[in-house]
Formats: C-alpha cells, sequence, structure tokens
C-alpha cells in the first residue's frame, strides 16, 4: 500500500471511528442536537485591560435525565486594537472543562479583523446555564479612540451525549 493509501486509510479510520482524541480528551464523535441559540450584536465596545462584557446569553438547558456538551461560538470584528485581545469564555462564572480552553487570544492590529472561535464543555449536568463573553487587551496597550469591538455573533448549542 502507498503512502497516499495509507494516509487516506488513517484519516478513514479516524473520521468513522466512534470518539477521538483531542488535546487528550475523549471526544463523542456523534451527538444529537437539542438546542441552539443564536445572539449578535452591533454595538461599538471600547476595548481595555479591564474586561469588557460583549455577551451574556442564558439560559440554556441540559434536560434532566441526560448528560450534555456545549459547544460555543463566538465571530467578532476588531477594529485599530494595537494588541492582542483574550476572549474569557466563562459558563455559570466558571471556566472550569471548557476545551481547549476558557481564554482565547483572538488577535489584533490597526486593520480589521473577525476572528471566530469554537470552545466546548462536555459532560454538564442537567440544569441551566449561561454562557459570558468577555474581551480584555492581553498585554496593556492603549487603543485608539475608535477601537474595540463592533459586530459580533455568539452561538451556542447543547447537545445531549
Amino acid at each position: 500500500m502507498g503512502r497516499t493509501m495509507r494516509r487516506a486509510a488513517l484519516v478513514a479510520a479516524i473520521c468513522v471511528s466512534p470518539a477521538f482524541i483531542h488535546q487528550g480528551y475523549a471526544v463523542a464523535a456523534t451527538l444529537s442536537l437539542l438546542s441552539t441559540k443564536f445572539t449578535t450584536k452591533s454595538n461599538d465596545l471600547s476595548l481595555t485591560v479591564t474586561p469588557t462584557q460583549v455577551f451574556d446569553r442564558g439560559p440554556i438547558t441540559c434536560p434532566s435525565l441526560k448528560t450534555c456538551t456545549m459547544r460555543i461560538e463566538l465571530s467578532a470584528q476588531l477594529f485599530k486594537v494595537n494588541t492582542s485581545v483574550d476572549a474569557l469564555v466563562s459558563i455559570n462564572d466558571s471556566a472550569a472543562g471548557i476545551v481547549p480552553s476558557g481564554e482565547i487570544t483572538i488577535g489584533g492590529g490597526d486593520f480589521p479583523l473577525s476572528p471566530t472561535f469554537t470552545v466546548w464543555r462536555p459532560d454538564l449536568p442537567p440544569g441551566p446555564y449561561t454562557v459570558r463573553v468577555r474581551f480584555r487587551l492581553s498585554d496593556g496597550g492603549m487603543i485608539e479612540e475608535v477601537g474595540g469591538t463592533g459586530l459580533r455573533t455568539l452561538t451556542v448549542q447543547m447537545f445531549a451525549q
């Protein structure tokens, strides 16, 4: 079997496997979507080294008798930021268990940038949850008077495991 065929077989084996490993964490490959909450904001917010709340979305519920995985996707327009920006994600005011991390550096610069990232939180017990996302400047850089974030979207999905 040639190198290309071996690679294709490996990819196929990974793709059809019931579970795969991502950053040392076993993730179920098949989940059932229970609900989706989609929120948009278009107001401009100035950013500083102090975290600024950009989303507060809740409740999204994991129904009784199920264990759930929450998927959080954020897309945001950043403009005229002269340092990198951290996105701080929490579920019920905790970043514990968020994969890959509850703190994501999403970039910056003197040009418009529209980063999108996804995190998830597996093994949530039944109950209501609130997602909060805050932005802060990473290293104390100053921003121009009109710099910050403008258009942004947040998608929160709950899946049954």
